[in-house]
This record gives C-alpha cells, structure tokens and sequence, in this order.
C-alpha cells in the first residue's frame, strides 16, 4: 500500500479559504429549483441563500417591465443576486445566458449565437465568426421567437455600454435583461443594493465565526457597516490566523490599514480582494482623468458620509474653472454615490482605499484644493466664523476631518483653516476632546514658518495656552500666552483689539487671578477696559464683568462683586447665544458670592438653574470644566442649608469632573472644590476626612498661586480652624488651630475680619 501523502498546510489554508469564499453573502432559503434551460451556462454555487429576500422581489417585479441594471458599491454582491435570480428562476425560462461585460464581448457574442442557433435549429451549430453577424442574429431571433429567456451582462461599465447588444424586449413579461453595473448612468430600470440590514449582518458573520459572541459579532458588522464581502474576508481572515480574535482583529483593520491589506493578501491567497477591485477602479478613473482623480481624493479628505454638492462644485471651480464633465467618470466606477438629491457619499472602505493608495504629490494637490474650497466659506474676520459654523454644522464636520491632513496643505491655507477651527472648536463649541490634541500639529506648522502673519499666530498661542495647562502648570500657560500677546501687538491694531481684549480677560486676567496675582490680572483688566468701544460684541463685556467680579470677591467685597455680575443681565437679556454660552459661568461667580454671604437658598437656586442651561448648551455632557463649578457651589449652598451627603456628592462630581477637564495640571477652582467636600464631611461629623479635604485645599493653593493673599486661601484657612475648634481639647484640635491661625497671620493683616474672629474664638470671647 502506497504511503499516505501529507497535504502541505498551506494546501489545507487555500481549499478551506476557497470553500468559504464560495459560501454566498445572503441568508434565508435552503434551494433552488432544479434548472430546465436548455441553453444554460449561469456559474455553479452549492452554499445556501443568504438574505436579500427583498431585492430579489423587487428584481423580479422591476423585470416585467424592462432591463435591470442591478448597481452598488464593490462587494455588495451584484453578481451573486444576479446569479441567483436565475438559478431561483430558471424553470421559467427556455434560455439563460451570462455575459462578462467586464471582458471582450466578441468571442462571447459569437459563442452564445452558435450555441443559440443550435437550441433553435434541433443541434444544428451556427457557423457565425464575427461580432456583428452574431449579434443581429441574437437581437433578431430573441426579439421575434416565442420562447422565454434572461440575459445577464454581469460586470458591464454602464448600461450604455451593453445597450447595443441587447435584443428588445418590447415590454414582454419573459424577455428580460439583467445587468450588473457599478454604475447606473443611462439606466432607468435600477435596482440599488446597499449594505446588508442588521440582522442579514448578523446572521452571516453569526455562519462564519462559530466561537464569537453576539456582541463581538454586532461590533465587528458596525466596523464593517455591514458591508457582505468585507465581513466575509473578515471571516476568513480571522479563522485563518492563529489567535486573532474580533477585537484583536478590529484593532489591526482600524490601526493602519497598509498593514492590514499586507497581511490579507498574504493570508487570502488566491481570493478576489475588496481592497483590490475598489484599487483598480481608482486606478481606471486616475488614468482616465487626473484631475478627477485628485478631487475624489480630495473629497475624501472631508466628512465622507455626507458632502454637499456646492462643495464639489466650488472644487470644480478651483480644479477646472467650473467644469464638471468628468464628476460621471467618478460616479461611473462607483467611488462616490448619491445620498440624497443634493448630498453624495464615499463608502468608508473606498475612502481608506483612496487615501491610502495616493501618492504624496496627490495627496498635496487634493489637501490644497480641499483647504481652498472651505477657506472660500470663511469671512477674513476670524472671529466671524463662528456665525459660519453655527449656520452649517456640517462645515464643523468636513474642516476637522480635513484638518487631519493639514500636514499636506500649503502651511498658510493650514494655518488659516485650523485658526478658524480651534477659535470655534474652543470658544463656543467647548470640543476639547478634538483641540487638545491636534494643536500640537498647528504648533509644529507655525514653528516651520517664522514669518506667519502674527494676527493668526497671536490667536493661535491664546488657544494654545489653554492646551498647555491640561498637561502643564499655569506658569506654562502664561508663557504662551505672553507670547500671543507679543504677536498682537505686531499685529495691525484694529484687527487686534477684539483678539486682544478676550486674551487680556480671558486668558492673562482669569490665570493671573488663579495665581492669587490679583494686582497683575487687575493690570490685565484695565487694559482691556480701555480697548472696549461701544457696539463691540456684548460677550466681551460679560467677560470683563466676570473678571471684575473674581478680583472684586479676592478682596473679599461680594455684594460688589454680585452688583458688577448683575450688571451683564441686558446682555444675557437681549442675546440667547450669550446666555446659553456664558451665563452659567457669571452664575458660578454669583453663586460664591451668595455662599460667602450665608444666602444659600439663592445659591443653590441659581446654580441648579444654571446647571440645566450648561446641560443643555453641551449637550448633556456633565464633564466640562463651567458645569464642575456650579457643583462646587451647589454642593456649599446645600451644605449651608444642612443638606450635607447630597452636598458631598457633589462636591465628588465636581473633583471628577476637574480632574477630567484638566489632566496632570491642577487650578484653583479645585482647590474650592476640596473645601466644599471639606463643608460636607463636617456637617456629618466625619472630622478626620473633612480636614484631609481643606489641607488637600490648601496644598493646591500653594502649589499654584505665588501670592496667596486672595479670599479662598482666607476662607479654608478660617474652616481649618472652625473644625480645630469643633475638636478643641484634643492635640489634633489644637494643631489645627494653631495651623489655621499662624498661616492666615503670615498671609494677611492682623485686622482682616476672619483673623479677628478666630482670635475672638480663641480667646472664647463672644462675636
């Protein structure tokens, strides 16, 4: 007996990948009916039907009517429906034939009409050899006999490519045309195929991957937006790596899509790739037309899942003084679709194919081209885009996704489109998560140009100082904005003062204030009082109000400091905007003064108020830096009112939200937020964890103010000493005292009140 020959793993690897990838993308019937064609040549599949059960309805009714082109992205499996339309349908027809319209028709035509003369000439072989002969033959006889028959051009560029070869069907209900077309220019008869539903999704991925959970698989079909030849190659490459999982195989398709294509290559032998029937139609548009080429790469720099038509049109009007002749050649291969009547959209696979397979000059060509048609959306004036991006959220959505390939752009267009993206993203939008870390990219953009006109680099550093504190200290901050302000003054005056006036408030005022420095940032605040003119944009004096207020409440003064906030209310009044943006905020500053004052049922009235507007202007975000300031002064009204465990949680929220908001740096306002958790463990008697608190308090104050003479370092010294009182005849009681006592000595007169009322309890002398 001869020995058994071992089959090589890689052998085993190929027939296994191949009798999965024979497997059909659909779900649901278990047969077909068995064909009776007589002329037959619709290619062999033996796995079962999966999904599409609509479509195939819809095919069948559309048919009766006339030709089909059955159109849809690569890999949505147009063919397959085709294909198996026929085989469900076969018993209805006398003829079936399939066409690769992708090839030469010549040999095929004269093929079939051979074949068909012989069907209609009892086996008698025609004796056709060109093109023309065969086809009036077939035209003829199928538009005049009285027998059934379907015709599939599978694969055809359009349905004007084919139209000369179909025979008329003259409204006949059993002639009929399919067509298979990643185009559906010229046709009217048009049945579209998109991604599978969720639950044909499912079932298919839920057929291929045994050992998967449900919510593995449900992850791995969004990844994919259902698309049915991705999740089948994702399928195979999954069962055919050793240790690859869904999640570990998500990460790979989403890290670098270079690599991934590498390794499925590699591990897909031999089978038909998505990546390269969606690479070979960009290629077939880059050699019919460049210019074309380098728009669709352009467009694909945007938000791809909804892009305006004004948008290709003005990049039409850049790239080819308006003519879009070749916009078909784009739509033709299937690498843009139609979203709406005037919105189109580039599949998320056909967006990674393109970006990743340009070469660098086109990628520079199609980031310039993409920087000059939103820039053309954008008034000179800076801050006038604000008003640009509240009309058109979207535009919001394409610069941000263009931005990330600003590193192709001219540096002028990149510096002039992310300085309108970040003034916005920060100022009004509050969308850190997406400044924060993409303006380190704008930095090393502007350290490569010395001589970038210094409006832009002024408000460039603004932004940048506050980028700077998530990961910094407030001294790192001050540094750049000392340099923002430095380019301002470069800077053509006029253009300037508004930037000049939210810097001196904003930025130079409100973090000299956070270092205690309050003769500095008073320096800041009249300066910027004196560039104020009438008509400026009310936020500007809402702002100089909240700096003046939190100089005012250091000195102590906090009926002043309610009187100067109160002075902002015909701005709030008179602009929604204003008041949704920036009110919440006065209201915090109101709000500590209402606590300092023992009014704590304003306080927590007002806070809960303003707490709903800041809601509602995030979007029901909790984690930014304006809501975690309410908590700190709801949670002291409601301890002032006794309400001391809600009042502790949340004085929690608003360490956590800090926190958060801020990263590695620490600010003030934390330090406010340790003494209100501070007010909240002692009205429950928990001594010990509300005197970590203020000391927590204190710490940062000393760590980041270099003058600490300012009303919170006063006020949590004195509650240190309240709470040593509370323990007074304990050697922890009296340290605290002493503590209290000697540090609010070294910081401030002996004759400020809060000294003179922890002398007078020391001495048990009455108020």
């Amino acid at each position: 007996m001869p020995p058994i020959k071992k089959v090589p793993p890689m052998t085993l690897l190929s027939l296994f990948l191949r009798s999965l990838f024979v497997a059909s993308l659909f779900a649901g019937c278990e047969g077909y009916a068995r064909p009776s064609p007589e002329l037959w040549n619709v290619p062999v599949s033996h796995a079962p039907f999966w999904g599409r059960k609509a479509q195939l309805i819809e095919l069948e009714q559309k048919l009766t009517k006339e030709p089909v082109v059955v159109t849809g992205l690569s890999g949505m499996g147009k063919s397959r429906l085709a294909f198996t339309y026929a085989k469900k349908q076969a018993h209805k027809y006398r003829i079936v034939w399939v066409f690769d319209a992708s090839q030469g028709m010549d040999n095929q035509m004269i093929n079939f009409a051979n074949k068909l003369h012989a069907v209609n000439n009892k086996g008698e072989k025609g004796s056709f050899s060109n093109k023309e002969d065969a086809t009036h033959y077939v035209k003829t006889l199928l538009r005049t006999c009285t027998f059934s028959w379907l015709l599939i051009f599978d694969g055809t560029a359009s349905f004007a490519h084919a139209k000369d070869s179909l025979p008329e069907t003259h409204g006949a209900t059993d002639k009929h045309v399919i067509m298979t077309s990643l185009s559906d220019k010229g046709a009217s008869g048009v049945l579209q195929l998109d991604a599978l539903s969720d639950q044909e999704a499912f079932a298919l991925l839920s057929h291929y991957l045994k050992d998967a959970s449900s919510q593995d698989i449900a992850r791995l079909a969004k990844t994919l937006h259902n698309h049915p030849l991705a999740m089948v190659q994702a399928s195979a490459y999954i069962n055919a790596t050793p240790g690859m999982g869904v999640d570990a195989y998500i990460a790979f398709f989403t890290k670098s899509k270079n690599d991934y294509w590498a390794s499925e290559a590699k591990a897909l032998q031999g089978q038909p790739l998505l990546f390269t029937t969606i690479k070979m139609s960009v290629e077939k548009l880059k050699a019919a037309s460049p210019q074309d080429y380098t728009l669709l790469v352009a467009l694909c720099m945007l938000d791809t899942h909804k892009i305006e038509r004004p948008l290709i049109e003005q990049a039409y009007v850049n790239l080819t003084n308006g003519d879009m002749a070749g916009f078909g050649k784009i739509t033709d291969v299937a690498l843009i679709s139609k979203a709406s009547p005037d919105t189109y959209a580039v599949h998320d696979y056909v967006r990674d194919v393109v970006l990743n397979t340009a070469d660098k000059d086109t990628l520079k060509a199609a980031a310039a081209l993409t920087a000059q048609v939103l820039l053309k959306r954008f008034p000179e004036k800076i801050e006038d885009c604000i008003a640009v991006f509240e009309k058109n959220p979207r535009l919001h959505r394409h610069t941000k996704m263009a931005f990330e390939h600003a590193d192709y752009m001219p540096a002028k267009d990149a510096l002039n489109l992310g300085i309108r993206l970040f003034y916005f993203s920060e100022r009004r939008n509050h969308d850190f998560d997406f400044a924060v870390p993409n303006k380190k990219k704008m930095k090393d953009i502007f350290e490569k140009q010395p001589n970038a006109d210094p409006l832009i680099a002024g408000i460039f550093f603004e932004n940048y100082g506050y980028t700077v504190l998530t990961g910094g200290t407030i001294d790192d901050t001050i540094v750049e904005l000392k340099k923002s302000y430095a380019f301002f003054k470069k800077a053509d005056p006029e253009a300037a003062r508004p930037h000049m006036i939210a810097l001196l408030v904003d930025g130079l005022g409100f973090f000299n204030h956070w270092k205690g420095d309050i003769e500095t940032a008073q320096r800041h605040l009249e300066e910027a009082k004196a560039l104020l003119r009438k008509g400026d944009d009310p936020y500007f004096y809402v702002s100089v109000h909240q700096l003046e207020a939190v100089l005012t409440q250091d000195r102590g003064s906090f009926q002043a400091a309610i009187n100067t906030l109160d002075t902002s209310k015909p701005f709030f009044e008179a602009n929604d905007s204003l008041r949704s943006a920036s009110w919440p905020f006065s209201s915090s500053l109101k709000a500590c003064s209402l606590v300092k004052l023992g009014r704590y049922a304003e306080a927590k009235r007002l806070s809960e108020e303003a707490i709903e507007v800041a809601l509602k202007h995030a979007d029901g975000d909790e984690g930014i830096d304006q809501i975690g300031r309410l908590y700190v002064y709801l949670s002291q009204a409601q301890s002032g009112l006794g309400q001391h465990k809600v009042a502790q949680e949340n004085a929690l929220k608003a360490i956590d939200i800090m926190n958060k908001s801020y990263g590695e740096a620490v600010i003030r306002r934390q330090g406010v937020a340790h003494i209100a958790l501070g007010d909240a463990l002692v009205g429950q008697g928990k001594f010990a964890e509300a005197e970590a608190a203020y000391r927590s308090a204190q710490d940062i104050f000393d760590a980041i103010s270099t003058h600490k003479a300012f009303d919170d370092m006063s006020e949590v010294l004195y509650k240190m000493f309240i709470l040593g009182k509370k323990q007074e005849g304990t050697p922890q009681g009296n340290v605290l005292m002493i503590h209290a006592m000697d540090n609010h000595r070294a910081l401030f007169e002996k004759l400020h009140p809060r000294f003179i009322a922890m002398t007078r309890m020391s001495l048990d002398l009455p108020a």
